[in-house]
């Protein structure tokens, strides 16, 4: 390479340019430890500031014994776990996207199509996920000692088992039925873990192969293990939901009508694998090479070897559009829309998300929509980084503040909350402000925007007529059109365990033929070795 003469007129001056490096082991290590910490607050929550009681909790009732998800039920400690969880989900999606990312640098067609379904199906058991707080096991929480909240009273063996023999001391079928619906959405997360970890232990085969003897053999054994756990931890959970009736009424007490589902409880019975059979969920993504990752190199010019360009403020937008969608939808699921009383009808949108069966859907679809402001807001300061030459630090603050404020409306969900108006109007200051940070070479455009916007808004809380919730979504949806474009964004991808980052790519080559060829041979795109 050192031969090769490249004329001086075949490129640029070196362009700004900025650039990330993001490892899968790093991710995978704020993955668990967001889990981890987000169970340990959720836990102290609920002891400390519930009214939870072992006694009449219906998990335990259910279960007969003591489950972590208790963790996720009692209020307030369910909207800890739920901003937690909520974290935690967003980080698991990010490490699949990476993980798209990763087989598409590899420029292997049917390989990436098969990484796209895969990917596909388990983002969307990721995102439903978030429905486990959705389910409601206590809607007379407001009751709590009331006899409602005792569920007809619970009995205790001489050994501390729950008893529910007695009729009379029975769950009712709407406790059940929500509980296995609570449950329905946690299993169907574990079998998509179960389908990511076959996916990604197929791409370290070949990482795998170059090992020793001892260290492939230790691999392969954990491994095992770890797949044994989560398949009779997932099959042990699908056998307990098909019963609709509690498992402490039938577990180590009757002989099921099925042999096959006999044989699952009998293993999760002797290898305690539903006590353990969920850790290789959180662990699998570490096993990952240390130097394995994506890099993402952003500049304002297109370049050979660029993976083309974006638009940041079409993200932002998609976002709020995304949102609009969920809550103009929220009221065709509304059947008391006419009868809501004066106070109510202020938060007409809210109070829709909110029902049943619909907040189902909205659920995950408002926590994707926080995921592409995450990228959208991500973006646009590597965009405003690269026009202005310099940080953007006032605009990275807001981004934070309009990200989380908007990540902070998803806990209205929650039957309980009476405070996600703070993260509205917060959100509604940081857009603005966001605006006028992007308009700031026509501020009357940022002005305009702003006033039909409180002007829409002070209809909606004065007026009580439906479309005027509907004018603000419009309002919402058309972000993009008050916002200046800006320069596309072209972006490089490369595997960071591929390349040496000191090489000069930063040049851009002319578009002739010849310097395109000189400059492949020189940085080659990644798997490719061009010979002149």
């Amino acid at each position: 390479r050192e031969d090769i003469a490249l004329p001086p007129a075949a490129f640029e001056q070196p362009l700004e340019r900025v650039r990330f490096r993001l490892y899968f082991r790093h991710v995978a290590r704020l993955y668990c430890a967001t889990f981890f910490t987000t169970m340990l607050c959720a836990g102290i929550a609920t002891f400390t500031s519930t009214h939870y009681d072992q006694g009449t909790d219906k998990i335990i009732m259910f279960y007969g014994m003591f489950n972590p998800c208790i963790w996720f039920d009692h209020y307030p400690a369910k909207a800890i776990a739920m901003t937690g969880m909520g974290f935690f989900i967003i980080i698991g999606v990010l490490w699949s996207m990476m993980l798209f990312v990763h087989e598409y640098t590899k420029e292997r067609v049917f390989r990436m199509m098969w990484c796209a379904a895969v990917l596909s199906t388990v983002t969307f058991c990721d995102m439903a996920f978030v429905n486990v707080f959705t389910t409601n096991l206590y809607p007379d929480e407001a009751l709590r000692d009331g006899p409602s909240r005792r569920l007809h009273g619970v009995h205790f063996g001489a050994d501390g088992a729950v008893s529910l023999m007695e009729e009379s001391m029975s769950m009712s079928q709407a406790d059940v039925r929500v509980i296995i619906l609570h449950t329905s959405f946690y299993i169907v997360w574990l079998l998509a873990q179960l389908l990511l970890a076959s996916f990604v232990m197929g791409t370290q085969k070949h990482i795998v192969r170059s090992w020793g003897q001892g260290k492939r053999l230790r691999y392969h054994i954990l491994m095992a293990v770890g797949f044994f756990g989560m398949v009779v931890h997932a099959a042990a959970m699908l056998v307990i939901i098909v019963q609709n009736k509690p498992k402490v009424d039938w577990y180590k007490k009757n002989t099921l009508a099925s042999s096959i589902q006999n044989f699952v409880v009998f293993v999760d019975m002797w290898t305690y694998a539903s006590a353990w059979g969920w850790v290789p969920v959180m662990l699998f993504r570490i096993l990952t090479p240390v130097d394995e990752g994506i890099c993402f190199t952003f500049r304002l010019a297109d370049t050979v070897a660029d993976d083309g360009f974006v638009s940041p403020h079409l993200w932002v937008g998609r976002c709020l559009q995304l949102v609009a969608l969920v809550l103009a939808c929220g009221a065709v699921f509304q059947k008391e829309l006419d009868s809501q009383s004066p106070q109510q009808s202020k938060y007409l949108l809210r109070y829709a998300i909110t029902s049943k069966p619909f907040a189902y859907i909205a659920a995950p679809a408002y926590l994707g929509s926080s995921i592409l402001m995450l990228v959208g807001i991500t973006l646009t300061v590597v965009q405003r980084r690269l026009v202005m030459r310099r940080n953007p630090h006032c605009l990275m603050l807001n981004g934070v503040v309009a990200f989380f404020s908007l990540y902070g409306c998803l806990l209205s969900i929650l039957d309980e909350e009476n405070f996600c108006w703070m993260f509205f109007i917060a959100s509604c200051v940081s857009m603005i402000v966001w605006i006028f940070q992007l308009n700031h070479k026509s501020p009357l455009n940022a002005v305009s925007f702003t006033l039909v916007g409180v002007a829409v808004l002070l209809c909606v809380n004065s007026l009580t007529a439906w479309w005027w919730y509907y004018a603000f979504l419009l309002y919402m949806a058309s972000y993009p059109l008050c916002v200046p474009e800006g320069p596309h964004v072209y972006v490089t991808l490369e595997r960071t365990e591929e390349y040496d980052y000191d090489v000069a790519r930063s040049a851009s080559p002319v578009t002739s033929p010849s310097a395109k060829l000189q400059y492949e041979v020189m940085c080659p795109p990644p798997g490719k070795a061009i010979h002149p």
